[in-house]
């Protein structure tokens, strides 16, 4: 059984969503840039975590304000064609300015290579990353909180299924949910199709039987019927797809995984014709919830909305297992 569940009321105006096209693709061209993170904020750590799988040492980047007694983590995850040294500075910034902790993980690098795009290897990284932050910083366990966008997206929402019980709450932004049908959209256009090709890298050729269990074990919509409990926000602009590297119906899928694990009635894919939000600053054409989760379809491209993404996870406080 599907439902619909749109926003109906009130209409953005032609002139507002062209506005917001024109944000999205300034937005997308930030949020996939590999630029280098700012070095002058105060508490900046560049910290070697070895591996408790291969020992390869991981090169994290870990934000520490001045304060006093245990304090909320966020872990943010870079993009897949970046690594640590990315520029989330706006997240990052957040944070700081709440007395957060921040911890940039590399888990792998760039999404090129069988070790890194939602490996074993690179979920453990971001373990052992917050183990690492938890034994030396003063860290608030049930303020864990985990984000990412495009990317960094399907990987929060990867750790999310493997992982429920060691976050708070997960915010992801134009994620990648499913690898075989995100590689079958790649192929198929020259603008996106680097990514179909660094995926055949990490699977040692195309999609197929041969490599379907791990295709499966590296895609968030096989894993996220464990997160029905995880208070999870799942965000992307309606024009990803079009604009971005990403349909915005990955994250509508990834959604309807927790409908349909807690019995509910899938979400359908119609838009509304939008209604302002005042915390998104954008219009939103579809927004549903499944216990704790949330879904949020705005008026965009690929790219995040920080404010939003940070408000949602500072109103959650939820025991971790670390």
């Amino acid at each position: 059984m599907t439902t619909r569940t749109t926003i109906q009321t009130g209409c953005v105006c032609a002139a507002r969503r062209w506005t917001a096209v024109m944000i999205a693709l300034v937005a997308m061209a930030a949020n996939t840039s590999t630029a280098a993170e700012p070095e002058a904020r105060p508490g900046l750590l560049t910290i070697p975590v070895p591996s408790s799988i291969d020992g390869e040492l991981q090169t994290c980047r870990l934000h520490v304000p001045d304060g006093d007694g245990p304090r909320p983590l966020l872990v943010f995850l870079h993009s897949w064609s970046a690594d640590v040294a990315q520029d989330n500075s706006r997240w990052v910034d957040l944070a700081l300015e709440r007395g957060w902790i921040v911890l940039l993980p590399d888990f792998r690098g760039v999404n090129n290579r069988p070790e890194a795009c939602g490996s074993r290897l690179a979920r453990q990284d971001i373990l052992d990353a917050i183990a690492w932050t938890i034994e030396r910083h003063a860290v608030d366990r049930g303020r864990i909180y985990l984000a990412g966008t495009s990317g960094g997206g399907h990987m929060a929402l990867l750790m999310a299924g493997h992982h429920p019980d060691r976050f708070s709450a997960v915010s992801a932004w134009a994620s990648i949910s499913d690898l075989q049908a995100w590689w079958e959209f790649t192929r198929r256009d020259v603008a996106w199709r680097r990514y179909a090709d660094n995926l055949e890298a990490v699977l040692g050729g195309p999609p197929g039987p041969a490599n379907f269990e791990e295709l499966r074990d590296r895609s968030p919509v096989a894993h996220l019927s464990r997160a029905v409990d995880l208070p999870l926000d799942i965000n992307a602009g309606e024009a990803d797809g079009r604009t971005g590297s990403v349909p915005w119906r990955h994250s509508l899928n990834a959604f309807n995984v927790l409908r349909t694990a807690r019995g509910e009635p899938t979400v359908g894919d119609e838009l509304g014709p939008g209604e302002p939000d005042p915390l998104y600053e954008r219009g939103v054409f579809l927004r549903a919830t499944s216990g704790p989760a949330r879904l949020t379809i705005f008026e965009g491209g690929h790219e995040d909305l920080p404010g939003a993404g940070v408000a949602f996870l500072e109103a959650v406080q939820r025991p971790t297992a670390w």
